[in-house]
């Protein structure tokens, strides 16, 4: 609360300050109490953004302005002609911004690409080298199927088109039908649906934990990968 009125105070006379509070839910009650006098004494000066999944409390959810943001269905995006990347609709998990970044970010907009396309013509449980190839890479740093590093945001882009394209598997292992802009190939025959589910459970697992902790180590990567090679 002071820092944000300290920083208020330096914005020059008819200009007002913006401030964006992420994570906003994390906040103590205490907290947001303490915030109540920074809206009220700033109304004219200040405009503070919050960004959250949850309510905040009603005294300062009733000083603001309410906007939702919503994810934009797949199939939504898909037809849509500037999408045209499966890699990167399946990473953005229906979020324009995060694919326009990956977009730009060409080495790894190329990277993703070719590590789905690998995948997906696999038609044999025992040609998944492209996967244990990415797993002995991960263990020795090879540089060479692995890029130097992973910043936080892409490492979240990679492992949503793990868990999305496993979760589309495993919808049509169930019988139901699925987008037609999908293309699996053989892949979706290599899986019994537990498989598939589990896949997509620690996919989902691993997001949730590489945003708790701002970091997802290489032996957590490790580790999904080798779930992704069926048994048997």
């Amino acid at each position: 609360a002071e820092k944000i009125k300290r920083h208020a105070s330096f914005i020059p006379q008819q200009e007002k300050a913006v401030c964006i509070v992420r994570d906003a839910d994390c906040m103590t009650v205490e907290l947001q109490n303490k915030l109540l006098k920074v809206l009220e004494d700033g109304e004219k000066t200040l405009s503070v953004i919050f960004i959250t999944s949850k309510e905040l409390i009603d005294t300062v959810t009733s000083r603001c302005m309410r906007l939702e943001f919503k994810k934009i269905p797949l199939a939504q995006m898909a037809m849509e002609p500037e999408f045209k990347s499966m890699a990167l609709l399946l990473a953005c998990d229906g979020s324009k911004e995060l694919y326009k970044k990956i977009e730009g970010d060409t080495s790894f907009c190329q990277y993703l690409e070719g590590f789905l396309s690998s995948l997906c013509s696999i038609k044999d449980r025992k040609k998944l080298k492209n996967i244990l190839r990415l797993t002995h890479s991960l263990k020795e740093n090879d540089k060479e199927y692995l890029p130097a590093s992973l910043e936080g945001w892409q490492m979240r882009a990679y492992l949503n088109m793990i868990k999305m394209l496993y979760w589309h598997i495993l919808i049509k292992k169930m019988g139901l039908s699925i987008p037609t802009y999908l293309h699996f190939g053989a892949l979706s025959n290599l899986y019994e649906v537990h498989e598939a589910e589990i896949i997509y459970r620690r996919a989902e697992d691993a997001i949730s934990r590489s945003e708790k902790n701002g970091a997802f180590s290489k032996n957590d990567f490790f580790e999904l990968m080798m779930y992704m090679v069926p048994v048997g």
